[in-house]
């Protein structure tokens, strides 16, 4: 599970409501509270997609095996097919991942007696326009959908705190970093996220804005709105989908927006936009 927020300082507020401790789950690590509130080093390079990606297949596939039994016509067709080949990998192939998944780890961990965080990229471009399916890296053109998590597949795998921090680049357009820290140092994760905010708010009050928000205009393209649903989790969260279409455009747009009431009023903490084929 992965928790999106304006500032670091409502991301650590997001870990500290999530702590919680189940005496009759065993997996469960039966530790106290830590505080998200508490020094910083340099780098490591990741090379375990492929065993990162066949354990999340396959638990992702047995996780959703249920829910895809009893509604396979109301899943996306292909987030659908990937929870099905999941859960069909081999054991065998998942017993090796675990072992590349361990190997790993424990290099990674032999960093931390040298180093306080450690800090890697989370994407390999810019964040990519709505609707682009193809990118560029290093001189290969790749799918967008199934590679722009390359980078954050390993990190994630290693069960290690991580957050996920946007970089303001030249070109306008964000790209993202990567802060890992030892186990159950949560802290160290959030105090460097904290640094590198604050960097990017000295720079942006230096900086004009990007020549690519200065054009847009101030509202998006027409669209017509063709399904909406909102679901509420008791009387402080809501998560809104909507479908859309657009003149001239043959797929099917999707949006959905997670909302939570502040103290200052309902706010947007995550969102999604993308578009699928009619």
């Amino acid at each position: 599970m992965g928790a999106f927020a304006r500032t670091a300082d409502n991301l650590a507020a997001v870990y500290e409501a999530l702590q919680y401790t189940d005496p009759r789950d065993h997996a469960c690590a039966q530790r106290g509270f830590d505080a998200a509130h508490r020094r910083i080093g340099a780098s490591v390079r990741c090379v375990s997609r492929g065993a990162a990606f066949l354990i999340t297949a396959a638990e992702g596939g047995q996780l959703h095996m249920d829910d895809l039994r009893a509604r396979y016509g109301k899943h996306e067709p292909l987030s659908r097919d990937r929870l099905i080949a999941g859960a069909l990998l081999p054991a065998a192939s998942i017993m090796q991942a675990q072992r590349v998944r361990a190997a790993l780890r424990r290099r990674v961990l032999e960093l931390f007696e040298r180093h306080d965080v450690l800090i890697v990229p989370a994407t390999p471009i810019v964040a990519p326009r709505i609707g682009n399916e193809f990118m560029q890296v290093n001189g290969d053109t790749l799918a967008v959908r199934a590679n722009l998590g390359m980078l954050t597949q390993p990190v994630s795998c290693l069960g290690l705190p991580v957050v996920a921090v946007p970089m303001r680049t030249a070109s306008g357009l964000p790209i993202a970093v990567q802060l890992i820290a030892p186990p159950w140092r949560e802290d160290l994760a959030f105090e460097a996220a904290r640094c590198l905010e604050r960097l990017e708010e000295a720079h942006a009050a230096h900086c004009p804005p990007p020549s690519f928000r200065a054009a847009r205009p101030g509202a998006g393209p027409e669209r017509t709105v063709t399904a909406r649903v909102v679901t509420t989790y008791g009387d402080a969260c809501a998560v809104a989908n909507i479908k859309f279409r657009r003149t001239g455009e043959p797929r099917i747009g999707r949006q959905s927006q997670t909302w939570v009431k502040m103290p200052e009023g309902w706010r947007v903490v995550s969102a999604h936009v993308s578009w699928m084929e009619a």
